[in-house]
């Protein structure tokens, strides 16, 4: 599938995000989704779309506790489920804009 991406690996047009489009973005960072990364996917795009904010780590795990996903609400699953710079990594996957004060 080919993607029209920004200078950070964002798609450059958030409607253009499909399920596909986000094993594509997956595999650019060596990824291979499972039902774990799709339940944080899903409630990230799920808080975009009420709040308009691409959130960073901290909110990312009150999201998931509040949604009793407790197994994935702590920093280290995360990591290991999305590595390198988490918070970039999920919403980047998940189609939406980069995290106003990531790096």
């Amino acid at each position: 599938m080919e993607l029209d991406l920004d200078e950070d690996g964002y798609l450059s047009r958030l409607e253009d995000w499909c399920k596909l489009a986000a094993i594509a973005l997956g595999k650019t960072a060596d990824i291979e989704l499972t039902s774990q990364h799709w339940i944080v996917i899903n409630h990230v795009r799920d808080f975009y779309k009420e709040t308009g904010i691409s959130p960073t780590m901290r909110p990312i795990m009150r999201l998931l506790r509040s949604k009793n996903e407790t197994v994935l609400a702590s920093s280290i699953k995360l990591m290991q489920l999305f590595h390198g710079n988490t918070a970039k990594t999920i919403t980047r996957i998940s189609g939406l804009p980069k995290p106003t004060n990531c790096l």
